[in-house]
């Protein structure tokens, strides 16, 4: 069964990378059947339809986009912490690699609600809040929830400004807004 759990994986990597690349849309059976080197009737051995696979392709990468994201993770200053993810996401920016989240551009592409995939986004921006709330927590942050909100959102704002102006600058940018919630500890 190894063969058939590798193409199943396959088939789930290859589902991720279409929806990074180009959206929900580009994530088209015969596509991802393609990148996956598997013939299309695999997908439909190991999955109900396309939204079940996206659903558990997404819930398959969420532990992978958070590292993306969050980075090691491990940095002795939880303040230190916070702020080297806008570093990382600046010199992705700079790089001209940055991408929107995969959990946003897909939860915006499958408008209803009932999509199986819609509830990984809210998943995914809880796991982030999470993060950022655990280390002002850390910090002894006067209100680590609504801050690790407020992060968590200049995380995104970010994101899409960088991507639309093609530098880092947004991402500078809310880094020094962050450092501004940071202090107000």
């Amino acid at each position: 069964m190894a063969g058939t759990r590798d193409a199943k994986q396959r088939v789930m990597d290859a589902t991720v990378e279409l929806i990074r690349e180009g959206g929900l849309r580009a994530a088209a059976p015969a596509a991802i059947a393609e990148r996956a080197g598997a013939g299309k009737m695999s997908l439909y051995r190991h999955f109900d339809g396309k939204d079940d696979l996206v659903a558990e392709a997404l819930k398959d990468y969420l532990p992978q986009q958070l590292a993306l994201l969050l980075g090691p993770w491990d940095a002795p200053d939880p303040r230190q912490r916070i702020l080297d993810v806008f570093d990382r996401l600046a010199r992705v920016a700079d790089n001209g690699t940055i991408k929107a989240c995969v959990y946003v551009t897909t939860r915006l592409e499958a408008a209803d609600a009932s999509h199986p995939a819609a509830p990984l986004a809210v998943t995914y921006k809880n796991n982030v809040v999470k993060a950022f709330t655990d280390a002002l927590a850390e910090m002894g942050h006067a209100d680590p929830e609504t801050t690790g909100r407020m992060i968590a959102m200049q995380v995104d704002a970010a994101v899409v400004h960088a991507i639309v102006y093609g530098n880092a600058r947004p991402v500078h940018d809310a880094r020094r807004i962050v450092e501004m919630l940071l202090n107000t500890a």
